[in-house]
């Protein structure tokens, strides 16, 4: 019996809307780290929208169950959690990136569909027309098959306007050939809308589809070759699958059964078919808000050690008072033993027996000094405690430059020139009398020390041994206070100086020579080195 392809359409539709429930509904899925479910949820009316929100999860160490009834009354569902509380966890760092909202989900449940979205794609695959179509102008050509099967490209725009339900439109275009000796081309093309029924619970999302739209071609007139240009109502129903990538890209695979009229036979029909694969892309997607300290106590959850409950720096947990005298032990000295306010310590209490009770000692459990009861610490055991040093982990190098840092330095090559044996600095025979030709090496050292005002110089006399060793080291000394009165009228500050006298008892060479007494006949410069300051 012969029915004509309006009532397969006719019967289509009914058959999508018998499995379309009329109440909303969406699937419950297991999340071990929702807002913490009650322990019973009980029976519960599901007909509230499905908008891609998270569900209540089972609370911190506990197990989640779910399910869902799905009818044409709506969906009922029941949930249920247990367990047992294991303690404060460090919540897991959230990850950048697409999808970010979705990432403390259970693989399948991330990215599902939304209500209130767009989605547009495009999709590629093949048709198979029958033999027997209706794609040709009876006026101009005769009807000619088609190849068997043809490329098919195309566009698609949806509206899910229910998570599971929604409306799309498609245009397609088939280029083919007429199935004759030629191979004429034949441009068959195609609009369509359809609804589309979804399943909404997870990440992948079977679908059914049924709607109406033309069929037209475009083709040579030559009777003998082409079939003319025509066009054509034809319906079509489809089954699929869409697999969300994430929030906004999806893959899709579509299989579909179009039906339109039979060649010269309006009252009869054919079927088509087309295998189609595709991405579609998501647009308008809700974008949930993430509360990044869900306790409200200024620590980020990713930092947080006990993210639900308010609590203090550095983990972000309550205050705890271990030994029940009403002062926190991040405030208590002494957060073992009971004491009173401020310190926390039982009065008259010295742990460490440095003197200092502990009330008032800020380091209780270490002997220390005043004015506070800490020892000196001194990490680079430079001499230099650390409150004071500038450079705490690398110790001083004590050569008389810089010294009063407590960090490592180096002695200037302009001012290593001006110190040691000035080479050059003689004096008149048995007198503290500087010659003339000594004043250039003596105006170098002046300009040295001028910019190195931070250092300090002992000018040091040394005589050879010829004659009464004590009038020696008298000469000595004139001799070296002779220098430092030069340098100082040259400009250098007579604090920066001091002298000392040696006569001969440090020689640089022994031999009893004029060469070696000569070398004897000096002056020196020698940096003074500075002690580490007190630590009072």
């Amino acid at each position: 019996m012969r029915l004509s392809w309006t009532r397969v359409l006719l019967s289509a539709g009914i058959s999508l809307a018998t499995v379309m429930p009329t109440g909303e509904a969406w699937a419950v899925q297991p999340e071990s780290d929702g807002a913490g479910a009650p322990a019973d949820a009980g029976d519960a009316d599901a007909s509230a929208p499905a908008d891609g929100s998270d569900d209540a999860g089972a609370g911190a160490g506990g197990e989640a169950s779910g399910s869902i009834q799905l009818g044409a009354g709506g969906a009922k569902g029941d949930a249920s959690a247990s367990g047992d509380a294991e303690g404060p966890k460090k919540p897991k760092k959230s990850r950048k990136g697409w999808g970010v909202e979705d990432q403390d989900k259970p693989l399948l449940y991330r990215y599902k569909p939304e209500r209130n979205t767009w989605e547009v794609g495009i999709f590629g695959g093949l048709f198979l027309p029958d033999e027997r179509h209706d794609f040709y102008h009876p006026d101009t050509s005769p009807q000619k098959a088609l190849w068997l099967i043809g490329p098919e490209i195309g566009l698609r725009a949806a509206y899910m306007a229910l998570p599971f339900l929604g409306v799309e439109a498609e245009f397609s275009a088939i280029p083919t050939a007429v199935r004759n000796g030629a191979n004429t081309f034949a441009f068959v093309y195609g609009f369509r809308g359809h609804a589309l029924l979804q399943a909404p619970g997870t990440r992948i999302a079977p679908f059914l589809l049924g709607g109406y739209g033309g069929m037209g071609v475009a083709s040579s007139d030559d009777p003998r070759q082409g079939l003319g240009k025509d066009l054509d109502g034809v319906g079509h129903l489809g089954i699929g699958l869409k697999v969300y990538i994430n929030r906004y890209m999806a893959a899709r695979f579509d299989a579909r059964q179009i039906i339109g009229a039979k060649a010269a036979t309006q009252g009869d029909w054919v079927h088509h078919f087309s295998v189609l694969f595709g991405l579609t892309f998501t647009l308008g997607r809700s974008k949930k808000v993430i509360d990044n300290d869900l306790d409200k106590d200024g620590i980020l959850n990713d930092v947080d050690v006990c993210p639900m409950a308010p609590g203090i720096p550095p983990d972000g947990c309550p205050p705890k008072d271990l030994d029940g005298d009403s002062i926190y032990d991040h405030e208590d000295r002494c957060p073992c033993d009971p004491g009173e306010a401020p310190s926390g310590c039982p009065t008259g209490l010295d742990t460490d027996k440095d003197g200092f009770p502990d009330e008032v000692d800020e380091c209780p459990t270490e002997p220390g000094i005043a004015p506070v009861g800490c020892p000196v610490r001194d990490a680079d055991n430079d001499g230099f405690p650390d409150e004071k040093d500038t450079c705490p982990m690398k110790p001083e190098t004590r050569n008389g430059f810089e010294d009063g840092d407590g960090c490592p330095d180096e002695i200037p090559e302009k001012l290593k020139k001006s110190i040691g044996v000035l080479e050059g600095i003689t004096f008149e025979f048995n007198s503290e009398k500087i010659r003339r030709s000594s004043r250039p090496t003596l105006d170098e050292a002046a300009e040295s020390l001028k910019e190195f005002p931070m250092v300090r110089v002992r000018i040091e006399g040394h005589t050879d041994n010829v004659g009464d060793p004590a009038y020696n080291l008298e000469l000595s000394k004139k001799r070296a206070a002779e220098v430092k009165n030069y340098l100082v009228e040259k400009g250098v500050p007579e604090a920066q100086l001091e002298t000392e006298g040696f006569g001969d008892t440090k020689p640089r060479e022994t031999e009893d020579t004029d060469a070696a007494r000569a070398k004897n006949r000096r002056i020196e410069f020698v940096l003074i080195t500075e002690g580490a300051p007190s630590s009072e």
